[in-house]
Order: C-alpha cells, then sequence, then structure tokens
C-alpha cells in the first residue's frame, strides 16, 4: 500500500460494498486493479446516504436488503487490502455508522485491516466532540474530508489542519452522479485550494468520459470516477468486466 501519490495523475474509483454481491465487488476490484486504478473508495451501505445521486442510493438500498452487515464489510475490506497491495483502499460511510460502532473500535477495526482512509462526509470537523480527527491521526487512518467550490478559504484552512492523505472536492454543489457539468470556475477554485490545504485534492461527481477526466485533471491531483461504473455493471450484468475495464483504462491513460 503506498502512502502517497506521484506526480502522475492518480484514479480514484467507487463500489458499495454487497452491491450487488461481494463476488462481483472482488471482480469489479480486480478490473479496477487491471485498470491502474491507484484508489478505491469501498462505500459502507446506509439507508440514507444523503451525499449520492440516484445510482449509488439504489445500490446501498439493494446491498442492504440483501443483508449486507457492517462486519461483512470490514472482513471484505481486509482481504481486498491483502491481496491488492498496490491499491490505497478507503472506506466512503457516514457518520452515524461510525457512532453507533464506537469511534474508537470503528478506526481501530480499520487499522487492523490496512485501509488508507475513511471518507465520511457529513461529518463537521469543526464539531468533533467524539475525537474523530484525533481517533484518525492516533491509528494513522488518513481523514479525508469532502468539500464542495462554495466552501470559503477560511474553512479550507480549518479543513487543511484536520484532514491529511487528501481532500476531495465535488466538482459542483450537489449529490454524486448527476449529470450537469462541473462547475465553471473549478480550475481557480482547486488552484487556490491546493495551496491553502497543502494536500493534494481529489475531484469528482459526474466525471462520466475520459475527455472529461482529462480536462479536471489540468489541475486537479486525482479523478474520481463513481456512478459511471455501476452504472456500466447495472447495464451488463454478469458480463460487466470487459466494458468496465475499457471504460477505466481509458480515463487512466487520459491522466498520463
Amino acid at each position: 500500500m503506498s502512502n502517497s501519490i506521484n506526480n502522475n495523475k492518480a484514479l480514484m474509483t467507487h463500489i458499495v460494498l454487497g452491491y450487488p454481491n461481494f463476488e462481483a465487488n472482488k471482480k469489479l476490484i480486480k478490473v479496477m486493479a487491471d485498470a491502474g486504478t491507484d484508489y478505491i473508495e469501498m462505500q459502507i451501505p446506509f439507508s440514507d446516504p444523503i451525499a449520492d445521486g440516484p445510482t449509488i442510493v439504489n445500490a446501498n438500498q439493494k446491498a442492504l436488503i440483501s443483508g449486507t452487515s457492517l462486519s461483512d464489510c470490514i472482513k471484505f475490506a481486509g482481504e481486498m487490502a491483502a491481496a491488492f497491495k498496490e491499491i490505497n483502499f478507503l472506506f466512503m460511510t457516514y457518520y452515524n455508522i461510525i457512532f453507533s460502532t464506537g469511534i474508537s473500535k470503528f478506526i481501530n477495526d480499520v487499522k487492523k485491516k490496512n485501509l488508507y482512509g475513511l471518507i465520511v462526509p457529513d461529518i463537521p470537523f469543526d464539531e468533533d466532540k467524539e475525537g474523530f480527527f484525533q481517533e484518525c491521526r492516533n491509528n494513522s487512518i488518513n481523514p479525508v474530508y469532502v468539500f464542495s467550490p462554495g466552501t470559503t478559504d477560511e474553512r479550507l484552512k480549518k479543513i487543511g489542519s484536520v484532514a491529511s492523505g487528501f481532500v476531495y472536492c465535488t466538482s459542483r454543489v450537489g449529490i454524486t452522479g448527476a449529470g450537469k457539468d462541473p462547475h465553471q470556475k473549478l480550475n481557480s477554485y482547486i488552484t487556490n485550494a491546493k495551496k491553502i490545504v497543502n494536500l493534494p485534492v481529489a475531484v469528482g461527481f459526474g466525471i462520466d468520459n475520459a475527455a472529461k477526466a482529462k480536462k479536471i485533471a489540468e489541475f486537479a491531483d486525482i479523478i474520481v470516477i463513481g456512478s459511471k461504473v455501476l452504472n456500466i455493471v447495472d447495464e451488463a450484468g454478469r458480463n460487466f468486466q470487459k466494458p468496465a475495464f475499457k471504460f477505466l483504462s481509458d480515463i487512466k491513460k487520459s491522466l498520463s
């Protein structure tokens, strides 16, 4: 597991654990690895994923209906981190899951599985009374903070003081997967944000082709692909591996 990105632009992908099932998750991770993916965020399914669009919400619901549990997700994550050491694996989840499990226990479980970090879009960093960020630091887990183009310089400074690994900027204000164009002033915004937070910046939400990825990679460090891959899995069914590989390979080539 590497701890930093090099000068090349990196690719981060997204899966929903247990959707359509763990065997398909394993096959998809293999496809992602073969295509040159650098980071994979594994979403622990949640009943109210407020930052996600229809594709990922649907996947969350179906994963929960099929009985996917937190312990299943943690066990699977450990297996994948051991099998694909070249990839930085992160859990993406919502704070309610961490809080109800117990922050220390949750983060300790993550550490044991050798995961790179945690993406928790609904945690307010300036109200960290339960000590989430400190617990992450104590266990060498990167708390990757999510922000949007509306975030002020003052708030970015605060984010830079608690986040580590990288930060994740949505390409516009809204939910994942919606097909609008990225924020028009995203280039200058990200360039400024990188100076303030002093961390690599990942950009996602709505990146669904190589041309968009290449354009955003001109100023972002990590390109995030989420809903599009899930759409490919949904459309292709059991035969998703070939089209998913082609799509991700094209994205990765556009970043070099």
